[in-house]
């Protein structure tokens, strides 16, 4: 055998060459790899070729199915038989698109198995099949396409024109019709569907305009029927009939769901019934309409009702930036910063409603109510009494005021022996002990401890006997 690295005769089984010294294993492995590496190059590129040849049978069988399909339907098309034309222009339409055989190449618009020309010609026949069998939207489609194709055919535009004109879109067929007389001013069928067109389009014109009209007088009276309903139940409010008020109101909302005071005054209906969920609701309608102070102040005051006082503080607050002069907005709005005790605002809040409005009983009870809540006991006591004198239904300034009397007015408890711990005429605090008062001489004794601040005015004498009930003492204020 010969070395395979210089050529030199070696003994078989030899392991290096006695010329070169060669390593004749390494050389026997490296030569049979590269023979392996050679076939399998073989087999690939044979492989590769086989494709090719079968990729390309393959496109020449379906680029002669699509010759076929469209010679198929120019015949059938030429003989007026739409409906097989259809047909066999789909098949070709389909094979170019690559639906009815994957790997054909066909993509886009056009068939391009065969060339832009022909597939717009394809496009252009079916078009007018359809545009025949009177499938307008579809034979518009076509013509679209085949114009995307083939951009200056004067065919498809006017065939396109006319779908459009008899699918009432007569703008767009004269346009189309006018770009298809410029390619071929001697169209007949485009200078007579255009007139056609030009008609159709003056007749849908004046049908728009009496629909318009029509519309406009429905309106008209819709909106004067809905302003009759809200006088209504604007009447209805001023009587107190709130359900009748709401009756009218959503009257005029059926017929202008637009009228924004209409939302408002159903919204005031609800928030007078203690409806507030749909007071918040329809006051939210009217100020999407017509953002007025009217909507908020009642959007407001439904939220303080429901104890939500920041929101109804930012939509009093919205109130009074509409209208300075709202008197009902300020003294909601101190009642919720009462709420919130920020006491200071809600007394500012409540001295400008009664600014506003001086026979304001809701403005005098709350701020009272508030001085009461900050001690001030006589000015509390001195808005409560107004309150009442400017409305005696007022309970919330009534109750109040008897909260006072109680705080001021200490009655005993049980039968037995008084004992004082102040001195008559004593200044006192809120929870100093002012007097005892003892069932038996071993029984644990009743306490009483001021709750206002005060002079004590004793109303029996010292160790007298006096019965559940009996007033002992007054703190004067």
């Amino acid at each position: 055998m010969k070395c395979l690295s210089c050529g030199a005769e070696v003994k078989e089984g030899t392991k290096f060459c006695n010329q070169c010294g060669a390593d004749q294993a390494k050389l026997r492995a490296t030569a049979e790899k590269a023979e392996a590496e050679k076939a399998a190059a073989e087999k690939a590129a044979a492989r590769k070729e086989a494709a090719e040849k079968a990729a390309a049978e393959k496109a020449a069988a379906v680029k002669d199915a699509a010759q076929e399909a469209y010679q198929k339907g120019k015949d059938f098309y030429d003989i007026k038989d739409y409906d097989n034309a259809i047909g066999k222009l789909s098949e070709l339409i389909a094979i170019g698109e690559g639906k009815l055989s994957s790997g054909s190449g066909g993509a886009g618009y056009g068939v391009h198995l065969i060339d832009d020309r022909t597939s717009a010609d394809a496009y252009r026949c079916r078009g007018e099949s359809y545009r025949v069998k009177d499938q307008h939207y579809i034979a518009i489609n076509d013509f679209t396409k085949a114009i995307g194709l083939e951009p200056k055919n004067a065919f498809a535009y006017e065939r396109r024109g006319d779908c459009y004109r008899l699918t009432g879109q007569f703008e767009k067929a004269v346009n189309d019709l006018n770009i298809a007389l410029n390619i071929d001013p001697e169209s007949v069928f485009a200078k007579e569907t255009l007139e056609k067109a030009a008609a159709g389009k003056v007749e849908a014109d004046r049908a728009a305009a009496e629909r318009a009209e029509a519309q406009r007088i429905a309106t008209e009276q819709a909106a004067g029927k809905a302003e009759e309903e809200y006088q209504k139940g604007s009447e209805c409010m001023g009587k107190n009939g709130y359900d009748n008020a709401i009756k009218h109101y959503s009257e005029a909302i059926k017929m202008n769901a637009g009228h924004a005071l209409a939302w408002a005054g159903r919204g005031e209906a609800y928030r007078m019934k203690g409806l507030y969920d749909q007071a918040i609701s329809d006051a939210s309608e009217a100020i999407k309409r017509n953002p007025t102070a009217y909507a908020y102040r009642t959007r407001g005051d439904s939220y303080r009702m429901k104890s939500q006082y920041d929101q109804a503080i930012g939509d009093l607050t919205e109130a009074i930036k509409r209208d300075a002069n709202n008197a009902f907005a300020y003294e909601r709005r101190g009642e919720a910063y009462r709420m919130k005790n920020q006491h200071d605002q809600a007394i500012n809040d409540c001295t400008t409603a009664i600014k506003l409005y001086a026979d304001n009983d809701f403005a005098y009870a709350t701020r009272g109510a508030t001085y009461w809540g900050t001690k001030n006991n006589k000015q509390a006591a001195n808005d409560l009494e107004k309150a009442v004198s400017l409305n005696p239904g007022n309970t919330f300034a009534k109750s109040i005021l008897e909260k006072m009397e109680a705080a001021t007015m200490m009655h005993a408890k049980c039968d037995g022996k008084v004992r004082y711990y102040a001195k008559e005429g004593e200044d006192t605090r809120a929870g100093i002990l002012v007097f005892e008062i003892k069932p038996s001489l071993f029984a644990n004794g009743y306490f009483h401890m001021a709750e206002v601040p005060g002079k004590v005015h004793y109303a029996v004498r010292n160790g007298s006997n006096v019965k559940e009930g009996d007033l002992v003492a007054t703190i004067l204020q």
